[in-house]
Parts: structure tokens; C-alpha cells; sequence
């Protein structure tokens, strides 16, 4: 479980919040989707939870304070997946195995290839652990990244638009992998992705940005009206027909 509260965040001191007094709670074993237009807030976020900018508020996993981990100890508790992966010349095996630094010290032990089996094995990747990585298709790479983020065993994952580069399949196959994972592997996901109709099918709750300010709800509770204010849509606006559509749908199930 992640808990959040009164986050605010910038890119310095001297600069204006670029997260503003953000509070949530994400459970175990639940997938969050992170909604907003560009420049709304969403990787700032990001950067505030990882530590890699100024940030003032509560981030606690497991009741544990991020704030005073070291780099070590939080890379044990939360993982990141970026939008662009890269593995270099690695093969499979090794770039999973990659995850298990902050676990390690100089030398990886039988646990550490125990675990990178284990994963491996959960994401049907065996038969490619020899290859190298740069032979892989985009989705086949993606799911490399979530190997990778979870061989840590972390309590949280964070997705920074993990499925933009992939085909309409790959980006199914990896978002299903995710959502089920965050179920297997007893671990709070916060995803954020631009396609608002897979974000309806996979996320548990939403977490609307706009301006730096957050709107977090369960699934349950989401309106129409939450979707068109996060990204300034008009009621008339007949393009975001298929929205419409939805919460129709919705409301008379």
C-alpha cells in the first residue's frame, strides 16, 4: 500500500509547485490510473514519489516513510517503469536480473537467480532469456521492463506511459500483464497512460491531475463529468462520443 498526503512538489525552491497538496491512497493489490493532459502534473508526480525532486507531504509504503530510505532501501520498496526502456547489449536473463541490485552487493547470490527464474517463469519469458534484448519486438521489450521491476519484489510499481510506443495487441498484452500482476504479485501499480478507454478497463482507481491538483476516486464513483473537466471537454463536444457512450452504458447496467 502506498499512502500520499499533502504532496507538493517543484523543480526547485525558487520555482512555482508543479504538484500541489496531492493526497491518496493506493491499496495493495490494486491498479490506480493517473489521468491528465500533458503538463498537467502526471511525470512531476512521478519524480516527487522516486525523490528525484524537492517535495514536501507524507509518502509512506507499508506504513514505512520514503523520505527517509536511503537510495537502497527505497529501490526495495518501489520500482519504476519508464516510458522508453533501454537494456543495452544485455541479454534477457541479465537485464531482469538488473532489478536484483538493490538486493545484492557485489556478487548475486542463489536467491537472486531463484527470483529472476521465478519472474521469468510468471511473465512467459524463459524462452527468451538468452536473446538479446535489442532483437526483441517493443512489447517483448516492455515486458522485460515489468520483469525487471518486479524481481525486486517492491510494494509499488510506478508505469510512466509504459504501452505508448506499442501496437494496439502489445499494448493490451502488457496492460492485462500489469493489472494481473499487481493481483499475483500483492503490489499497488500507479499507471499512467493517454488511452482513457483502457484506463476504464484496468484501473481499480483514478487519479485525475490537472493544473498540478489531484481528484482521486475509486472506479465505482467515476462520473462522465470527472473525465471531461481533467481534460477541458465540452458536453456537446460529439468527438468524445465513445465517453458519452460509456457512462451510458454504465449508468444503465
Amino acid at each position: 500500500m502506498i499512502v500520499v498526503r499533502h504532496l507538493t512538489a517543484s523543480y526547485g525552491k525558487k520555482k512555482d509547485a508543479a504538484v500541489k497538496d496531492v493526497s491518496f491512497t493506493l491499496p495493495s493489490q490494486s491498479v490506480g490510473v493517473l489521468l491528465g493532459a500533458n503538463g498537467a502534473g502526471k511525470t512531476t508526480l512521478f519524480k516527487a514519489l522516486l525523490g528525484t525532486i524537492c517535495s514536501e507531504g507524507e509518502k509512506l509504503v507499508d506504513g514505512k516513510d520514503l523520505s527517509t530510505m536511503s537510495p537502497a532501501e527505497k529501490a526495495r520498496e518501489i520500482a519504476y517503469i519508464p516510458q522508453q526502456v533501454s537494456f543495452g547489449l544485455l541479454n534477457v536473463y541479465d537485464a531482469v536480473l538488473l532489478g536484483r541490485l538493490p538486493s545484492f552487493g557485489i556478487v548475486k547470490t542463489k536467491k537472486d537467480e531463484e527470483e529472476v527464474e521465478k519472474v521469468l517463469d510468471l511473465l512467459n519469458l524463459k524462452d527468451f532469456a538468452l536473446r538479446n534484448t535489442d532483437e526483441l519486438s517493443g512489447g517483448e521489450r516492455q515486458k522485460v521492463a515489468v520483469a525487471r521491476a518486479l524481481v525486486s519484489r517492491p510494494k509499488v510499481i510506478l508505469c510512466d506511459e509504459p504501452i505508448s510506443n506499442l501496437d494496439l495487441k502489445n499494448q493490451v498484452l502488457v496492460l492485462d500483464e500489469i493489472a494481473s500482476l499487481a493481483k499475483k504479485r500483492d503490489v499497488s501499480v500507479l499507471l499512467s497512460i493517454h488511452d482513457v478507454r483502457f484506463a476504464l478497463k484496468e484501473g481499480d482507481y483514478f487519479l485525475f491531475m490537472k493544473n498540478g491538483r489531484l481528484l482521486f476516486k475509486r472506479k465505482k464513483d467515476v462520473v462522465l463529468e470527472d473525465l471531461l473537466d481533467t481534460y477541458s471537454i465540452g458536453k456537446d463536444d460529439e468527438r468524445f462520443s465513445f465517453l458519452f457512450e460509456h457512462f451510458a452504458v454504465s449508468k444503465n447496467a
